[in-house]
């Protein structure tokens, strides 16, 4: 229980020096917090640990109670990530692949071969300005709920691309790249 206390009092002691309510010192910190540990055990014993926990935490922000709260909004200059996903090739259609993509004016990041875990592909960086140009689809912003806490997140989103008859032969889709494994 004393080891408690002495983190609940240096956890109080960081809260306050950094709101400047602290003593002004590293010195005079490490003094109230010995005196906190020492004589914690007679002067806590009676307060709940609740209280302990939340006195000084700085409050989070709620999170926006609707998708639409939440700033979308993409610039047609802006760069984005997207993935050109390819039929089963060999190395050097996946490379051919690549080096249309560079001619087309798409940067290549990185060219992915197929293996038991991950279907073909090559990243490329573009704006969503060129990539309609291209591929005449429309790239979406869209608000998504977040699933490892409350909260959206905004995600791009490929609709309605159209493959070119020069990338039918190589390419099968065109998509963003999953925000889980990237």
């Amino acid at each position: 229980m004393p080891r408690f206390l002495l983190l609940v009092a240096l956890a109080l002691a960081a809260c306050g020096a950094g709101k400047g309510g602290g003593t002004g010192s590293g010195a005079g910190t490490a003094a109230t917090v010995e005196t906190a540990g020492t004589a914690g055990a007679e002067a806590t014993a009676d307060t709940d640990e609740a209280d302990l926990s939340d006195a000084g935490a700085p409050e989070e922000p709620p999170p926006p109670a609707d998708p639409a709260a939440c700033d979308c909004s993409t610039s047609a200059d802006e760069p984005i990530e997207l993935h050109v996903f390819a039929r089963e090739l060999t190395r050097e259609r996946m490379d051919a692949l690549a080096a249309l993509l560079e001619k087309d004016g798409f940067e290549v990041l990185f060219v992915e071969y197929a293996d038991e875990s991950s279907a073909p592909k090559v990243a490329i960086q573009t704006t969503p300005s060129r990539f309609v140009a291209v591929f005449r689809g429309r790239i979406e912003a869209r608000s998504e709920a977040l699933s490892s806490r409350a909260g959206f997140s905004c995600q791009l989103a490929v609709e309605n691309a159209v493959i070119p008859k020069r990338y039918r032969k190589l390419a099968d889709a065109i998509q963003t790249p999953d925000p889980q494994l990237y």
